[in-house]
């Protein structure tokens, strides 16, 4: 892995950054929750900087990554050194908060439970000394949320190393019984987030009603006052910043958009909020596809989902990456391999068109037969 500084460096010295690549050279020992030379360090470089620092660290002690925030916050990545998706990810995160204490914010312990992290761990910078340490740990389920265990305040130079590094055990050991308990498939969580109409007409309450149809959970709506659609982001990126940290508190799964995304829209959303997208069309496909009934049903609506994602594949990295998944624009009796390409969508579309005429062909017959019989027909329609 290539060592560098991550995250927001603009108007950071090369110096302090070349110092700042030495952290990779520090190794703690496995039973170290949090060393003194470590610590010391981040304070060091939290002052200097006045942002936000970034570790994370393998259970054995190692720096696998460095990044820097701004002044209140710091994007996290997804990493994992563990490959079962029922344990712990195997690394744990320690960061600074600038002139505050180290108290654990909602989007820190979102992003424990969000990323597994073996524990995450906030020092509180103030007059270039460390104020207090907080680290949390994922703890047991209380009705639909997962409650953590939280330590804290501490002495910075005075940690219960051991005591913290068997709470991650402990908390490990609790995702294993959990899995081996699940009895049904929780429901994707998502924020919805969309642009207030001009009318005034409440497009968001409307887009939560489809969401309870399509079996989603919302924890969060954002909708934004602008003049004109962001052509690259939709909602432009200073409201895509605020939107990954409300994801992060709100432990969210997914973002569902209440409009139509283009290609680009979809690449940069995903990029700047680091869960899967889906728009409102991608939403009403979805619930087409748990709707279906009959053979034909399933074959417009499959059909209708490869042709609205075709011109889409270059922004749908997420949601075509969760390979095995089920969720919002991947049911239906489509072909359940997500790294699909243009090619092979093609292809399906073709074999679907080819199906539903022969469909037709075949309902032509039978609609000549009918006519030629004197029995009324009679036809019930309804939605």
């Amino acid at each position: 892995m290539k060592r560098q500084i991550q995250g927001n460096t603009g108007g950071i010295r090369d110096s302090i950054l070349n110092e700042m690549l030495l952290l990779y050279d520090i190794e703690m020992s496995s039973d170290e929750f949090l060393s003194n030379e470590v610590c010391d360090a981040l304070v060091l470089f939290t002052s200097l900087i006045n942002r936000e620092v970034l570790l994370y660290v393998s259970r054995v002690g190692k720096i696998m990554d460095v990044r820097i925030g701004d002044d209140h916050s710091v994007h996290m990545e997804e990493m994992r050194l563990v490959r079962n998706i029922d344990r712990l990810s195997g690394v744990r995160c320690i960061h600074t908060h600038p002139n505050e204490t180290g108290y654990l914010s909602d989007v820190d312990l979102g992003s424990l439970n969000a990323l597994r992290l073996d524990a995450m761990c906030a020092i509180g910078v103030k007059e270039g000394r460390a104020s207090s340490v907080y680290a949390a740990f994922i703890g047991d389920m209380e009705g639909e949320e997962r409650v953590p265990v939280i330590y804290g305040p501490m002495r910075a130079h005075h940690l219960p190393q051991k005591q913290l590094m068997d709470a991650i055990l402990e908390a490990d050991k609790r995702l294993l019984t959990d899995a081996y308990n699940i009895v049904e498939i929780k429901p994707d969580r998502a924020v919805l987030a969309g642009i207030e109409s001009a009318d005034g007409y409440d497009t968001i309450s409307e887009l939560a009603e489809l969401c309870q149809t399509a079996g989603i959970k919302v924890v969060a709506r954002e909708q934004q006052r602008r003049r004109a659609i962001d052509a690259a982001t939709y909602i432009g990126s200073g409201k895509a910043d605020e939107l990954a940290l409300l994801a992060s508190a709100c432990e969210a799964d997914i973002f569902v958009f209440d409009d139509e995304l283009t290609a680009i829209q979809l690449r940069n959303l995903e990029q700047a909020l680091g869960l899967p997208i889906v728009d409102r069309t991608m939403l009403i496909l979805d619930i087409f596809a748990q709707r279906a009934q009959s053979r034909e049903g399933k074959l417009q609506v499959e059909l209708a989902q490869l042709k609205y994602r075709l011109p889409r594949l270059l922004g749908m990295g997420k949601v075509l990456s969760r390979q095995g998944a089920s969720g919002v624009g991947m049911r239906g009796p489509g072909e359940k391999k997500l790294e699909i390409d243009r090619r092979r969508i093609r292809r399906r579309v073709f074999e679907l068109e080819q199906e539903l005429a022969e469909i037709e062909k075949q309902r032509g017959l039978r609609r000549a037969k009918r006519a030629a019989n004197p029995i009324p027909v009679v036809a019930l329609v309804g939605y």
